[in-house]
């Protein structure tokens, strides 16, 4: 299934904070960063009125009251029930992502340098349109082509975590039985990635004493390859 998005809301990171405290939402995905980046208390004020009068000039702030969608979105990245992060180099930079689910509502958020962006997902009550909403982030590249290769998974891991280099990544390939053709392809193509993805995913807890813990279920890095 294929996640949908809709609606979806651009903000600054100064922008977020206003929306917060003005939902009264204390808590953001660690992920994203959100600690302030402003040296002085004065520095970060004058931030903060800039941010205000940028969000009701574009009319996400009316009398000081945040709009129903953007603030159910907001609302949602407070202590989720489930929660995917993700943190993504790209040539644009790095990527912070978190999907969460807070009671029947999902959000996607991704943050690049200073700008998130905050989508609400329609049918994301299910793990995999959430896994859908965070997949949706990875570049796309076209799959390439090559014969498939059979090997221990533990020597294909340690041939392909050693090197960025794509002629040493080939000599790997091939050692583990590839035929020259897809040890080049295979090769090229990892040393060539786009990006690089650290995934994982939480879900709020309650212990013995009824206070809330979070447990990390899974956590992997993967390469996204061009070609």
């Amino acid at each position: 299934m294929t996640a949908s998005l809709a609606p979806q809301f651009v903000v600054t990171d100064d922008e977020l904070h206003v929306l917060a405290a003005r939902l009264g939402v204390q808590a953001l995905p660690l992920v994203l960063n959100l600690r302030s980046r402003h040296p002085t208390e004065t520095a970060r004020a004058v931030a903060i009125g800039e941010a205000t009068r940028s969000l009701t000039e574009r009319g996400l702030l009316s009398a000081g009251e945040v709009g129903a969608d953007l603030a159910a979105t907001v609302q949602s990245l407070q202590r989720p029930d489930r929660e995917l992060a993700m943190r993504l180099v790209t040539p644009d930079g790095l990527a912070r992502v978190a999907v969460v689910r807070r009671g029947a509502q999902c959000v996607s958020a991704c943050r690049v340098r200073d700008e998130i962006t905050l989508d609400l997902i329609d049918d994301g009550a299910s793990l995999s349109s959430a896994a859908g909403a965070l997949l949706q982030r990875l570049p796309a590249s076209a799959p390439a082509e090559f014969t498939p290769v059979g090997a221990p998974l533990s020597e294909t891991a340690q041939a392909l975590s050693d090197s960025h280099d794509a002629t040493e990544l080939s000599d790997q390939v091939r050692a583990l039985g590839a035929d020259i053709r897809t040890a080049m392809t295979l090769g090229a193509a990892l040393a060539a990635r786009l990006a690089f993805a650290r995934s994982s995913i939480r879900r709020l807890m309650t212990t013995s004493t009824g206070s809330p813990a979070r447990q990390a279920r899974w956590a992997f890095s993967t390469p996204s390859a061009d070609g």
